[in-house]
């Protein structure tokens, strides 16, 4: 267990980042308030973030950095493109048409795979659940 200095509430050492510099090998607040700072951050200064993003995807350095990624992430998920491309090609023809989100009810969704094999099996999320079931999957799944 390991106590935030940001929020003050002590949770256990799952909830916070590891850091090797830290005497404990964790960052000294947890998941929760580095998100929230690092959005704050980014809402803050986003026309200098988004320029040196600009910038920094021309170098080539960072263009094989990305190449690399995406080959190792086909490797890790290998049928998650071909079910991107299934789901759009569905949705441009009729076939497939999308539904309202299933935790909220919000009309602009995103299809969200519980197994990229299954192209078709998909749930509709808004943004915010979509990205809540990812971070839920992380927490779960630490080493994935």
């Amino acid at each position: 267990m390991k106590r935030c200095f940001k929020c003050k509430i002590k949770k256990p050492l799952s909830k916070f980042y590891w850091h090797h510099e830290m005497k404990d090998k964790r960052l000294g607040k947890c998941k929760l308030c580095t998100r929230k700072d690092v959005k704050r951050r980014y809402y803050k200064k986003r026309k200098q973030i988004l320029e040196y993003e600009k910038d920094r995807t021309q170098k080539l350095r960072r263009k094989l950095q990305l190449r690399e990624y995406k080959r190792k992430s086909n490797l890790k998920f290998p049928g998650k493109q071909k079910a991107r491309m299934k789901v759009n090609r569905y949705l441009r023809s009729g076939k497939l048409i999308k539904e309202a989100c299933e935790t909220c009810g919000d009309k602009e969704v995103e299809a969200h795979h519980t197994d990229y094999r299954k192209h078709l099996d998909i749930i509709w999320l808004c943004k915010k659940h979509h990205l809540q079931q990812h971070i839920n999957y992380k927490e779960n799944n630490p080493f994935k």
